[in-house]
């Protein structure tokens, strides 16, 4: 993985066509940041349960192979 930084200074409303400055453009980011962060976290949280890593760890799919 590898980042790079980089600042929005403004943005577009797509379908109103209105400008957005940065402090607005940032609560947004930091709110589908938020959004994404809590929908792995369930998502792990559903799938890493000690019946799901005894299925890894057997190296059988669902199939039998």
């Amino acid at each position: 993985m590898a980042t790079a930084t980089c600042t929005a200074f403004r943005g577009l409303v797509e379908d109103s066509g209105e400008r957005v400055g940065q402090r607005v453009l940032s609560e947004r980011v930091s709110f589908l940041a938020g959004l994404c962060q809590d929908l792995t976290r369930a998502l792990i949280a559903s799938r890493w349960d000690e019946a799901s890593l005894d299925v890894l760890a057997a190296g059988v799919d669902c199939a039998g192979e």
